[in-house]
């Protein structure tokens, strides 16, 4: 079992394209600390953080141990057509490593843009991780961790986890230690899921990378359990409602709606099930390591 303490030492091993990484303790956000020292193929991991900020002002608390807050720094491909499906790709990490650490994939699934759900104990789907994407201008690397000065900059993509929070502030998250899991299988410590998190994100950003994204758009859209449902998606003019019917190759949402065919390359979605409200429920979430910066957010 990875310790906290040798995360770094494991995440800089032969292999993995992870060059530089920090273990803190408090720190303001993950994503901040990132954004402030910018360098390719690096890795954030705090304890807590004092100022996590979310999408739509929302506020973020992380309780000390109880989150895993972390930031990836990847290099961004000059001209790189579709540089919208990086947090996409980087939440289909998160799920591929959840459900490999607690060896079930169906008990995850992905909200477009950036969120990661998890069946709760009663079944219902739980936000268990959000991810967002910041941009930003920065001398850069190759692919897979090389030292090339080539580039188009860096992004910085914030993950943050519940992994052992027991006091959820709102009904629609959860925490990995409230899923069902294995008998005799122990509770995913956070080490492990950084871990495999990392390792898991690095693949699929190397196969968009590199071009090869048939894989990655048909995982993605498989683990999409947006496509298909009914949805609110609020956007900065008013809310847009309709059916989500897939995810276009440039990683935007495709939206019927009454009026016709709607292309939302950002936007908070909502899930809309039968007989309940279409409002989404504000308040305090957990776990998230955004920051504030002058970076630009990559879309969706």
């Amino acid at each position: 079992m990875t310790s906290i303490a040798r995360l770094g030492e494991e995440l800089r091993a032969a292999g993995r394209p992870w060059r530089h990484v920090d273990v803190l303790g408090e720190v303001d956000s993950t994503n901040a600390v990132s954004l402030r020292d910018p360098r390719a193929w690096r890795v954030v991991v705090a304890d807590t953080q004092s100022a996590g900020r979310g999408r739509r002002g929302r506020t973020w608390a992380s309780p000390p141990g109880t989150s895993l807050a972390m930031s990836l720094t990847l290099p961004m491909p000059a001209d790189h057509p579709a540089p919208g499906w990086i947090p996409l790709l980087a939440g289909l990490g998160v799920r591929d490593a959840l459900a490999g650490l607690l060896r079930s994939s169906g008990r995850f699934a992905l909200k477009w843009p950036n969120d990661v759900l998890a069946a709760d104990v009663d079944g219902t789907w739980r936000k268990v991780c959000g991810v967002l994407a910041q941009a930003v201008s920065a001398p850069t690397a190759g692919a897979w961790g090389s030292s090339s000065s080539a580039g188009g900059g860096l992004v910085v993509v914030g993950v943050g986890i519940n992994v052992g929070v027991e006091d959820l502030p709102v009904p629609t998250a959860t925490s990995l230690h409230r899923l069902p899991r294995p008998a005799g299988m122990p509770a995913p410590d956070r080490a492990a899921v950084a871990l495999a998190v990392a390792d898991a994100v690095a693949p699929w950003y190397a196969r968009w990378a590199e071009g090869d994204v048939a894989p990655l758009h048909a995982a993605y859209r498989a683990a999409c359990a947006t496509i298909g449902r009914d949805v609110v998606v609020h956007l900065p003019g008013g809310d847009v409602r309709g059916r989500a019917t897939g995810v276009g190759d440039d990683g935007a949402l495709l939206l019927d709606t009454p009026s016709g065919r709607r292309v939302l390359s950002a936007g908070d979605v909502v899930h809309v099930r039968p007989g309940e409200s279409d409002s989404p429920r504000e308040g305090s979430e957990l776990g998230s390591p955004t920051g504030a910066g002058d970076s630009g957010m990559i879309g969706p």
